[in-house]
């Protein structure tokens, strides 16, 4: 396990080579190692998975530019898990069973990442860098789960830290009804709690829907001063363009 972390983690730091070992390891080939990607690729959050992708390409092909690891090139494996866990659960076991890679990388999303989490312990292949903060990854510990991200707990603190800071009194909840909500209510109540204060109100929507209005009116009736949103890129602009046709109403 430590060699496929060494070899992940020096395409992402130039200047810094090592002699990658000789190894039959699934994903290592004489001249190449196989990192695989489970990400929304289509779905509303297509544009998240997108670019988590095109970002960790570009990464690694400036690696690949600079010699790769030890000459090896290194290559990226992408399918689409369309931001639901059933899917995911099915491109992960392909990318490890099938296509054999040396590591994942890239994952995008709370729900993806919770059901991708005990294939990798059980097949003992690192996931790295998922994009998201949730603690169910961070706390205990997960020996293959390599985080670099902030968790949701940091993250909705210093978020409360800035609207108490700003006077917000009330400040209400809109989240996706999943495991994400899970997290990121969880990190809210934590710094709602600390400042003995508790959520105005709670509006939701389902997973890789744009459905909006009845959560958006049951935040809205609160008349909060602030909404802390728990979702991808496209339901929270739904939800502002909704917000605002009310105000202005």
């Amino acid at each position: 396990m430590h060699k496929r972390l060494v070899l992940l983690a020096l395409a992402t730091a130039p200047g810094i080579w090592v002699a990658a070992p000789r190894t039959t390891e699934n994903g290592v080939k004489p001249t190449e190692v196989l990192i695989g990607q489970c990400t929304a690729l289509t779905s509303p959050a297509a544009g998240l998975g997108t670019g988590v992708q095109l970002g960790l390409r570009a990464a690694l092909e400036e690696a690949n530019e600079k010699g790769g690891i030890s000459g090896r090139k290194i290559t990226l494996k992408s399918l689409d898990d369309a931001y639901e866990p059933e899917k995911c659960v099915e491109c992960t076991s392909k990318l490890i069973e099938e296509e054999g890679v040396f590591a994942l990388a890239g994952y995008v999303g709370t729900p993806t990442a919770k059901v991708a989490m005990p294939i990798v312990q059980e097949m003992k292949v690192p996931l790295i860098g998922a994009f998201t903060g949730a603690m169910l990854l961070q706390d205990p510990v997960q020996r293959y789960v390599f985080n670099i991200r902030a968790s949701y707990d940091d993250e909705t603190e210093a978020l409360v830290q800035y609207l108490t800071k700003a006077d917000a009194k009330k400040i209400a909840v809109f989240y996706q009804n999943d495991s994400f909500e899970q997290a990121g209510l969880s990190g809210l109540d934590k710094a709602l709690t600390k400042r003995k204060m508790a959520v105005a109100a709670k509006g939701s929507f389902e997973r890789n829907t744009m459905a909006v209005k009845t959560g958006l009116a049951a935040v809205m009736a609160a008349e909060p001063d602030a909404v802390v949103m728990v979702g991808p890129y496209k339901i929270s602009q739904r939800q502002s363009s909704c917000a605002r046709r009310v105000l202005l109403a």
